[in-house]
């Protein structure tokens, strides 16, 4: 099965930022729609800035059409963002995606954050982890797991976002992450 592209991405102008703000407005409202659809396909919810300049939704071969990643000075003389960097900073002002600066990733929320952590608390209790511990390394190494190959920084956040529930508490030592499913 391969990734279906939507209609409005099959419209050259769709990869020029538009100069109007209400189109520009609507227009970054589609790409993120696209990033999420095309990110839950590849099921691949974090990934590194370069990773993500490089998703190939933003090259149309078809059309011959690229969304560009550079800044450009306008005519007053001030740098504005194109392209790539402004379709990120709408889906971060948005909350649809997390900005780990410190790792230089990105966190692609087609899934909440909230979601994640709730599936943290359902893999421990499936697999019969309730007053039990698991190392993030076992999760991410399930191959039954929707956690499968995915890094640390997702399953912290996803904790971070249940843990005033108080079903899990999170540890780490050198680090290294695991979980602790309360009773």
């Amino acid at each position: 099965m391969t990734f279906e592209i939507p209609e409005f991405a099959k419209f050259p102008p769709f990869y020029t930022v538009q100069p109007v703000d209400k189109t520009k407005n609507r227009q970054l409202q589609l790409w993120s729609q696209l990033v999420l659809k095309y990110c839950e396909y590849i099921k691949k919810p974090i990934m590194k800035q370069s990773e993500f300049n490089k998703l190939p939704i933003f090259n149309n071969e078809e059309l011959h059409r690229l969304l560009v990643n550079r800044i450009k000075m306008n005519v007053l003389g001030a740098l504005s963002e194109i392209g790539i960097e402004l379709v990120k900073e709408f889906m971060v002002s948005n909350k649809q995606i997390v900005d780990l600066n410190k790792s230089n990733k990105l966190i692609i929320l087609y899934k909440p954050l909230i979601e994640w952590g709730k599936e943290l608390y359902e893999y421990g209790n499936c697999r019969g982890l309730i007053g039990r511990s698991g190392t993030f390394f076992s999760i991410e190494n399930d191959e039954d797991s929707v956690f499968y190959q995915l890094d640390d920084e997702l399953l912290i956040e996803g904790f971070n976002a249940v843990k005033e529930q108080g079903k899990m508490k999170l540890a780490e030592s050198k680090g290294q992450y695991g979980v602790f499913w309360l009773k």
